[in-house]
């Protein structure tokens, strides 16, 4: 299947409808939109956010995966409708806070997808805003940011 280099991410004007999706993991482009699906066991609630352009600090779009339409398994996924190949996305998954269980769900950290094909953007290292938690905590990775 052949893409177009010209593809633009839509803008925030732009309405885009969305449907189940398929549990096939990471980004998956077609003729239509883009299948986007992700494994999390423990997420409580998964939120997919496209975003125009790669330095925007706010997405364009942002979809709430329904538990039960978006998830097949341990798998949370979404199809959407008019966006294409070169979609810039983000992940921000909730649940629990427990990492003297391995828990470390924090919905304020924008995930990459590790099934990306690409990573677009600038490096500006922020080592205060890389960690979940509060690094001069006396609780150190116990604490939460």
């Amino acid at each position: 299947m052949k893409y177009s280099v010209d593809y633009k991410n839509p803008g925030p004007d732009v309405v885009l409808k969305t449907s189940r999706g398929r549990p096939v993991l990471g980004a998956t482009p077609d003729a239509g939109g883009v299948n986007f699906a992700l494994f999390s066991r423990n997420a409580t609630k998964v939120y997919l956010e496209l975003y125009q352009n790669y330095y925007d600090d706010k997405p364009s779009h942002r979809f709430e995966l329904d538990p039960v339409k978006n998830k097949t398994g341990d798998i949370w996924h979404i199809y959407v409708y008019g966006v294409g190949h070169g979609q810039f996305y983000a992940w921000r998954v909730d649940g629990p806070y427990d990492p003297l269980n391995g828990h470390r769900f924090n919905v304020h950290k924008m995930l990459s997808d590790p099934y990306a094909k690409a990573i677009s953007g600038s490096y500006n290292w922020d080592e205060e805003a890389v960690y979940g938690y509060d690094k001069n905590s006396p609780d150190k990775d116990l604490s939460f940011s």
